[in-house]
């Protein structure tokens, strides 16, 4: 049986949208807003999983690839 929208908006209730790796006391501080110019040989859009390991693949494959990662808040 499918679940209905009201047990499914129940069950989240207490849901966060904060990322769990942001979750906890030990959490970065957060950088200033980019401002101005800025180059880098590759932009990321987005630090979910996918942006997040995207960069952190490329810093892997070549160290001197300048990566900048795009959050939004």
């Amino acid at each position: 049986m499918a679940p209905t929208p009201t047990s499914v908006r129940a069950s989240l209730v207490d849901a966060s949208p904060t990322p769990f790796w942001l979750d906890t006391a030990e959490r970065p501080a957060p950088s200033p807003p980019l401002e101005g110019a800025a180059t880098a040989d590759l932009v990321v859009v987005g630090g979910g999983f996918t942006g997040l390991w995207t960069a952190l693949r490329a810093k892997e494959r070549d160290p001197s690839c300048d990566v900048v990662l795009l959050e939004g808040e």
